[in-house]
């Protein structure tokens, strides 16, 4: 089975080879595919389309699908991107292990001094006083 963890490293490695839209295309479809609450390959199994998933249109889902027919090797994940549950993923350990569930109190979002996205290039309120 091709999960989404490889389809999400199949998409960022087609970025630099892509311009324009299409390559926004398969950035953004590439980081949305950890939160797809269904494993692809599954809604291709059952008949539906993959343009139900946030981030995919016809284009990228005839290449998903080709993946899928004749999943192509995927290489380890770039160290940036590696080490991630999927959102599925995390709900089958989650499954395994209901007690955990219990134990959940919150969750962690983390920015780094890099880019956060918030108010990029515009000076922060502070700065403007």
């Amino acid at each position: 089975m091709l999960k989404n963890s490889s389809i999400a490293e199949l998409l960022a490695l087609e970025v630099p080879k892509s311009t324009g839209h299409l390559q926004k295309a398969l950035r953004r479809a590439s980081r949305h595919a950890f939160m797809w609450p269904e494993e692809a390959e599954s809604i291709i199994h059952q008949g539906r389309s993959l343009t139900e998933l946030p981030g995919i249109g016809p284009h990228l889902q005839r290449v998903i699908c080709a993946w899928i027919e004749n999943p192509p090797a995927t290489p380890p994940a770039d160290p940036l991107r590696a080490n991630f549950l999927t959102l599925t993923d995390a709900r089958a350990v989650l499954a395994r292990h209901p007690e955990w569930a219990k134990q959940l109190r919150g969750d962690l979002q983390m920015h780094t001094q890099w880019r956060d996205g918030a108010g990029y290039g515009r000076p922060s309120r502070s700065a403007r006083l």
